[in-house]
């Protein structure tokens, strides 16, 4: 699908990735290997956090994704 080319771009150039899936099994991979891998080996900052629904959404947003963010922005 188009995302992975999109997370893999975003990985090259170095960018943090988090991808919310609601089960592991449903992704790549390569993806449980960069999670694994993040920050060392020249792989930027990449996360997976599961959800249970899509009203669980905002919550994984605001508890996950917003801090995920916060902590790798690049120094402005």
């Amino acid at each position: 699908s188009s995302a992975l080319v999109e997370i893999g771009y975003a990985m090259a150039v170095g960018k943090p990735c988090i991808v919310l899936a609601r089960d592991r099994t449903d992704l790549p991979f390569l993806f449980g290997e960069a999670e694994m891998l993040s920050g060392r080996a020249g792989v930027p900052p990449f996360a997976v956090r599961l959800y249970a629904s899509g009203d669980d959404l905002p919550r994984a947003i605001d508890e996950d994704v917003v801090p995920f963010y916060r902590k790798h922005a690049p120094a402005s």
